[in-house]
């Protein structure tokens, strides 16, 4: 059960809803998890990362994350979980299901259209629910683990949690993503160098706090229909990061010794959001030709409300056109976009609400781009990679 704990900045855990069944019939939330390899020398990953993102635009119950192997964002536990199940970059493993027509359970990219279109079953015996708290003196991150299961069954079924960073970019020569087509004119990664300077990852997985496989004797080998088995994760944001940069995900597993048997039964995604005091300053400034643009997500009256769930932008990256999903905010004002010179390439106005807006890309170049939108009384920043 949860024990709530009272700090300065509180968090709350949001999770996406979507529905199978448990045994009795009774809806349960439900993700799949689809946890996809790749690396900064792999020259086809970042095709894989397109793809990848306009699968998940259109299948919203998957949840995605990046597992780096062999590179300067891998770390071992990533490493041990993608020795057995990887067949060749960029690939994904789709709940840990081994399905037939793959040689492994990593599924070549060339793939991927299957597996989000398969069958992942209707029962799910436990569902997930979630809490935590974040201590801005000492960076601490507590997660809260409830299990609830759904049916009476036996096995070994164990638990895990992941920190996963949004977007991580850094110019850095190691961190610079190998791009196969970069001479091929007319392909929408063409001319962006290789390495890629500056990469925009996303979604990657910095921590297993349970270990490859992860933990045991938390939920019982005889599992009785309708109790809660509970855990607490903690961990460190890195000193000097921006926590709502980081999202979570907890899961229970299937371990089998046949390792195409290890399957995720059900996935969580828990985001980390700010209730902020109004005496409470908080900014994330990006440094522009000695000027600055701050990137506070939104700021009403002098209080910080850091969501950045409210604006969706999609396709990202994209060659000809992006989506402004806008349906969150109310009376809009403006949408401009700035290059990372600082300099402003387009300004519309709006006026009260719109649900979507599309805005052209005909007559920008390649590059990472920073879309504002301006309501009344808040201001709100995404960025877009702009591929030609």
């Amino acid at each position: 059960m949860f024990y709530k704990t009272k700090y300065r900045i509180l968090l709350f855990a949001f999770a996406l809803v979507f529905y199978a069944q448990n045994t009795n019939g009774q809806e349960v939330e439900r993700r799949i998890l689809v946890e996809k390899f790749g690396a900064t020398w792999c020259a086809w990953c970042p095709v894989g990362d397109v793809m990848i993102d306009s699968l998940l635009d259109q299948n919203p119950e998957f949840l995605e994350v990046a597992i780096h192997i062999n590179d300067a964002l891998s770390f071992p536990a990533g490493d041990s979980l993608a020795a057995p199940y990887v067949n060749g970059t960029p690939g994904a493993a789709f709940n840990r299901k081994k399905f037939d027509f793959a040689y492994k359970v990593g599924v070549h990219f060339s793939d991927w259209d299957a597996c989000f279109e398969a069958n992942y079953g209707s029962i799910v015996p436990f569902s997930i629910h979630s809490e935590n708290s974040y201590d801005p003196e000492s960076s601490e991150l507590s997660i809260e683990m409830d299990v609830v299961s759904h049916a009476q069954l036996s096995g070994d079924f164990r638990v895990n949690c992941y920190l996963v960073e949004k977007e991580f970019s850094d110019p850095a020569f190691q961190f610079g993503q190998q791009n196969g087509f970069d001479v091929y004119e007319g392909h929408p990664l063409f001319g962006l160098g290789s390495p890629i300077e500056s990469y925009v990852f996303k979604n990657i997985v910095r921590e297993m706090l349970g270990g490859t496989w992860g933990l045991s004797n938390v939920i019982p080998d005889n599992v009785v229909n309708g109790e809660v088995y509970s855990k607490t994760f903690t961990t460190q944001i890195p000193e000097g990061a921006d926590p709502n940069n980081y999202f979570y995900v907890l899961m229970v597993q299937n371990y089998e010794e046949d390792i195409n048997e290890r399957s995720v039964i059900n996935a969580y995604e828990g985001i980390i959001n700010y209730e902020i005091s109004s005496d409470t300053i908080v900014t994330d400034t990006m440094i522009v030709n000695e000027d600055s643009i701050d990137l506070a997500v939104s700021e009403i009256d002098g209080e910080m409300d850091f969501n950045q769930k409210a604006i969706r932008v999609f396709p990202n990256p994209s060659s000809d056109f992006i989506n402004i999903d806008l349906a969150n905010l109310r009376s809009l004002e403006e949408i401009s976009i700035r290059n990372l010179n600082g300099a402003l390439l387009k300004n519309i106005a709006l006026e009260g609400e719109k649900d979507l807006v599309k805005l052209s890309l005909d007559l920008m170049e390649s590059g990472l781009y920073l879309i504002e939108i301006k309501t009344v009384d808040a201001r709100y920043f995404e960025k877009i990679l702009v591929v030609k």
